[in-house]
């Protein structure tokens, strides 16, 4: 389980070894080893015995801005070293699950971007012409989602070059640029 806390002067504490979360709204708790992630916007208080709690029951505690991005990290040494957790991520890299990590994070991407410019998308009584584009960059983004779905390799180079296709300058632009 995620916990997320981002209501304005809520609490996390510990309380009989479990996470207690105080808002305006009630008290709520959370036994540790249900927990994976806790997530702190700046608004929010925690004590320094939830924060020894999470880190004895190897739960993440992240300290996010007001956009949802981490800030900062708490975690637990009992992770492993630095060095394990490069080679776990090289490992990965190299991996088939990368590969479909990779197609899986960009066609969201495109599903999103698909979706917002639809909801962006003038009717076709407003304005023909602009409908008409819009609806061609989403057919053409649907497009290169198949094409994507489709591509396939046992690493993320195999992928690559089909990924950045089309977004490579020419080479007269890189030299002025």
């Amino acid at each position: 389980m995620d916990i997320i806390i981002n209501s304005y002067g809520a609490t996390l504490q510990k309380e009989n070894n479990l996470f207690v979360i105080t808002t305006t709204e009630g008290r709520q708790s959370f036994p540790p080893d249900v927990v994976k992630t806790i997530s702190l916007s700046k608004s929010a208080r925690v004590t320094s015995d939830a924060i020894m709690l999470a880190i004895q029951n190897q739960v993440d505690v992240l300290f996010v801005n007001d956009t949802g991005q981490p800030e900062g990290r708490i975690w637990s040494i009992k992770y492993g070293s630095i060095s394990n957790i490069r080679k776990a991520q090289v490992n990965f890299l190299y991996s088939q699950a990368a590969v479909n990590w990779v197609k899986n994070l960009i066609i969201t991407k495109i599903d999103r971007q698909a979706a917002l410019l639809l909801g962006l998308q003038p009717e076709m009584t407003d304005n023909l012409k602009l409908h008409n584009i819009f609806k061609s960059a989403i057919n053409s983004m649907e497009d290169y989602k198949k094409k994507i779905e489709k591509t396939e390799g046992d690493y993320i180079s195999d992928i690559d070059s089909f990924v950045t296709a089309g977004k490579a300058l020419p080479e007269e632009n890189i030299s002025s640029a």
